[in-house]
């Protein structure tokens, strides 16, 4: 095996707003977007109203916009866009591709709906994305969909300890089974986590007819519950992993069985994490 180095992040820019779905009976959900100035990749306006900042497309002449999304991506069960590790994710896929994170506490099945909402929104979107009960939802909401790409962080096969243990867990593996052959997808996730054994997923992805690579997280459970600064280090570096990926960049992974360990050490003062992966 060979040692990858990933790119250092550029400079990210955030913008926080409220999405309103053409549903009169939902309410604006919170959304992040994440990005860099350079180059933009299209634009959207901002525009204020009283529930918040939306974001509409705008012409392409327009000075003052933002870039159109690449990626949708969402959070697990019980959290939110401030959650550390999906905060330092998608800044470190935001280095090279465009991503929109909403929030939705709802059910496996609103949330695919509000996936094809934002997509229907901003047509600009290839890729969808989310963690745990996230990717769940990213799943579903792709069957039947012209979007390609997935990003699964910590997906979870067995819903063990799980809060909301009605979130279609018996029906993702068929739903996995069923993605076609042109759709890709990246899996990533912890070596000890409980939630997503490396047994299973392996399985899984031999009978997939879907294409996919595997990033495990040497030492990380399913929250990637290391010290604070620490996860913040490790998810966006494999939020950079991914943005390779998206690009067509798999040079970091092993070309047999497509997958490439994140190894998760420090300096000798334990603040300077190493970005080190073993791959291809």
């Amino acid at each position: 095996m060979s040692a990858v180095q990933a790119p250092s992040a550029p400079q990210i820019s955030r913008i926080d707003f409220r999405h309103s779905s053409m549903n009169p009976n939902s309410d604006p959900y919170p959304c992040r977007l994440y990005f860099t100035a350079i180059p933009p990749r299209g634009l959207v306006s901002a525009i204020s109203t009283e529930a918040g900042i939306l974001l509409e497309p705008a012409a392409e002449d327009e000075n003052n916009g933002r870039p159109r999304p690449d990626v949708l991506f969402t959070h697990g069960a019980g959290s939110q866009l401030d959650n550390p590790a999906l905060d330092a994710f998608a800044e470190g896929l935001a280095g090279t591709h465009t991503v929109l994170c909403f929030e939705d506490q709802g059910s496996v099945q609103r949330r695919a709906a509000t996936f094809k909402s934002l997509l229907d929104a901003f047509p600009s979107v290839t890729a969808f994305g989310g963690r745990s009960k996230g990717s769940v939802a990213a799943v579903e909401a792709s069957l039947n969909s012209v979007v390609k790409k997935l990003i699964l962080f910590s997906l979870p096969l067995s819903s063990k300890g799980s809060s909301d243990p009605g979130r279609n867990l018996l029906q993702l593996p068929q739903d996995l089974l069923q993605l076609q052959w042109d759709v890709e997808v990246l899996f990533i996730g912890g070596d000890r986590d409980e939630l997503c054994l490396f047994e299973d997923l392996a399985e899984i992805r031999k009978r997939m007819k879907a294409r996919s690579w595997w990033v495990q997280i040497e030492g990380a459970d399913h929250g990637i519950r290391f010290e604070v600064e620490k996860r913040r280090s490790v998810c966006e570096f494999v939020g950079r992993i991914a943005g390779k990926w998206l690009s067509g960049d798999v040079s970091a992974f092993n070309e047999n069985e497509k997958t490439a360990v994140v190894l998760v050490s420090w300096d000798e003062n334990g603040k300077e994490f190493k970005s080190t992966i073993l791959g291809g």
